[in-house]
């Protein structure tokens, strides 16, 4: 069944105006991600569109066992990002600066805001303002809005860490982010 063609895609989720730079970028690294699948698998890319690629496989077998490899491989990333995000908050709950600071060095999703905020929180509680800047800089490309809307989206994504979403965010002030204090 030579030339079957897959369709690859992945949701960003609707996306405005002043983030468009940051899923440029985002859309051109899964591209060459997949790309690499793609080729591994003895696939060809046709075209892109969006955030979808279109590829042609030399056998029905390859197309299915790229699709299912990129599937594995990036679901497992976002969740080990995820679960070291965790780790890092649970670090600076304890008070264990430097291990949190440790994990958060480890995250390599440079479009997960989430990543550089670890990074920034821990650098807060450290004093480490200098250190934290360019973090503080790619949050506010990737998110621009995210000093105010930093308390609501830490409580939807992170709910679980709920006990030590101030603490956090208390670390991102300490570096110099304009977080709102909590409203009694």
């Amino acid at each position: 069944m030579q030339g079957l063609c897959s369709e690859f895609g992945f949701l960003l989720g609707q996306v405005d105006a002043r983030r468009r730079s940051a899923t440029v970028h985002t859309l051109t690294e899964y591209r060459q991600v997949f790309s690499e699948y793609i080729t591994r698998h003895r696939g060809h890319v046709v075209d892109t569109a969006g955030d979808s690629v279109l590829a042609t496989f030399d056998s029905p077998v390859e197309a299915v066992e790229c699709a299912v490899e990129i599937y594995l491989t990036r679901s497992d990333r976002g969740t080990a990002a995820r679960q070291t995000v965790t780790a890092a908050t649970a670090d600076q709950g304890k008070g264990q600066y430097e291990a949190a600071l440790a994990d958060a060095q480890k995250i390599d999703m440079n479009n997960f805001v989430w990543a550089h905020a670890t990074l920034v929180a821990a650098y807060g509680q450290l004093g480490r303002i200098q250190e934290a800047q360019p973090s503080i800089k790619r949050i506010l490309e990737i998110d621009p809005n995210f000093e105010a809307t930093a308390r609501e989206n830490r409580r939807k994504i992170f709910r679980y860490l709920e006990p030590l979403n101030e603490h956090f965010l208390d670390g991102l002030r300490k570096a110099g982010m304009n977080i709102p204090e909590k409203k009694s």
